[in-house]
């Protein structure tokens, strides 16, 4: 913004003429000068012989231009290093789903053979793909779905040990009461971990892709009022004639603190937020890790049928004895499966992380460190700018400054407080989706269950008409 001092002395010079090849011009002319010729309206306030009042709108119009790039250019970079982090999260949480359904099918096949290929396959398979569409932002009953396929698992067993016999339906129902407590335990705690490791994993998705959104400011623009004290602040001291000086550091601050006001509207909405996401991300290093969930799940079904294996002879003679009936004989009848086998080597190599490889929590620690450097964001963005446009009236110690009417010698007005409420009906959508998200972010972090809302993909909540790509200039720093 300050090289707009530049461009006062260069429109200046165009409009009424300066030196030119050593031609000295009429300067001392200037009271000859009408400045008030026009319908437009002076900006500044007192005598300003330099500069009419058309010159006024004209870099009034310039200085709110700069502003607006410089305030686009600051969020962006932020916005840009976020996005990033939300893509390489959703990227290596898609791959780790199709790694893991992979060496399951792969170390299975191994294992069990004829067992897997002909019964159990697609009993798994349609555990990954209800996992992989949950992931997708589709509505998935992750708990029904894993209750499901223990019972379709108890089903393929008993059906193997005895082939000679047409079970259905209304026999594995029947039967599913005698099962051993064991494989009960085993369902509830894999269910247990599916909602909450998958279901933190979607709020902190849903997060990102909120926070990339709320951050989407390529279509802003100031007000009228803003636009002229950035004018006034900026350029009218050289339009009275005087030497250009710094603005006074705390007159500053007001300026651009009542031009970003709505924006620093959202910064407690913005803090809470930050702070449930970080808090999240912790959980999901640790209790909530979907990367060892889905690493290790094989191993847990593999435990549940050998666990099981040992109880269906009971279990199919109980029932048959008590009240399921015995099923009635097949005509054509299978070879019985012999489950006396076990899974020799644990999870298979290629899941395993190691030192050089992408894992979780180096993702989660990456994006939680530029989360956390965007706590009062919108709060300290004021500051930030006037460090830069005034860096010699910080501290407001000993020489001249600029109130916006005269050069002082020392500042001694009263920097106001941004309130934090807003009258913005954009803003105030942008401070719910914010709650929303929060609420979502609470209720992931307890392990219970939440809904998202219809509309579940990146682009919800852009909340301009004719949204940018949010790319900004750059991607910030990331590594």
């Amino acid at each position: 913004m300050m090289g707009s001092r530049k461009f006062v002395y260069v429109f200046i010079s165009m409009y009424l003429g300066t030196y030119v090849n050593g031609q000295s011009n009429q300067l001392n002319e200037w009271n000859e000068i009408d400045t008030h010729q026009g319908d437009e309206k002076d900006i500044c306030t007192g005598y300003t012989p330099y500069c009419t009042a058309e010159m006024q709108q004209e870099m009034s119009a310039t200085e709110q231009a700069g502003f607006e790039r410089t305030i686009i250019e600051k969020i962006s970079s932020v916005q840009g290093t976020l996005r990033r982090g939300y893509e390489e999260f959703d990227d290596f949480i898609d791959e780790l789903l199709e790694t893991a359904s992979a060496d399951l099918s792969s170390m299975f096949t191994k294992v069990y053979g004829y067992m897997y290929k002909e019964k159990l396959a697609s009993i798994y398979g349609d555990l990954f793909d209800g996992w992989m569409e949950y992931n997708q932002g589709n509505y998935v009953d992750l708990g029904l779905q894993a209750h499901d396929m223990f019972y379709s698992q108890f089903g393929a067993l008993i059906e193997l040990l005895f082939p000679q016999y047409d079970i259905d339906d209304d026999f594995l129902q029947c039967s599913w009461a005698f099962i051993p407590e064991s494989y009960r335990k085993s369902q509830s705690e894999l269910q247990k971990d599916i909602k909450q490791s998958f279901g933190a994993t979607k709020a902190y998705q849903k997060g990102l892709a909120v926070a990339v959104n709320v951050l989407d400011v390529q279509q802003l623009r100031t007000s009228t009022e803003c636009r002229n004290e950035l004018m006034k602040m900026s350029t009218c001291d050289e339009c009275k004639g005087l030497m250009p000086v710094e603005p006074c550091h705390g007159y500053c601050l007001n300026v651009i603190g009542d031009c970003l006001a709505d924006f620093v509207a959202l910064d407690n909405e913005w803090n809470v937020f930050i702070e449930k996401m970080v808090a999240l991300s912790d959980r999901m290093s640790t209790q909530y890790n979907l990367q060892s969930l889905v690493q290790t799940v094989a191993i847990r079904i593999s435990d549940s049928i050998m666990n099981l294996q040992e109880e269906l002879t009971r279990i199919f003679w109980e029932s048959s004895t008590h009240s399921c009936g015995t099923p009635e004989f097949r005509e054509k009848r299978d070879v019985a499966v012999n489950f006396k086998t076990t899974i020799q080597n644990g999870i298979p190599r290629s899941t395993r992380s190691n030192g050089k490889s992408k894992n979780l929590d180096m993702i989660l620690s990456r994006v939680d460190r530029h989360l956390e450097k965007t706590a009062h964001l919108w709060e300290l963005l004021p500051l930030e700018m006037c460090e830069e446009i005034s860096p010699g009236t910080v501290n407001e110690v000993t020489g001249d400054c600029w109130d916006g009417e005269n050069v002082v010698g020392h500042w001694d007005g009263t920097v106001g407080h941004v309130t934090g409420e807003t009258s913005n009906v954009i803003i105030k959508n942008l401070q719910e989706k914010l709650k929303e998200t929060t609420n979502i972010i609470s209720d992931a972090l307890r392990g219970v269950d939440f809904t998202l809302p219809d509309s579940d993909d990146e682009d919800e909540g852009n909340w301009y008409a004719e949204s940018g790509s949010g790319s900004g200039s750059g991607m910030g720093d990331w590594y």
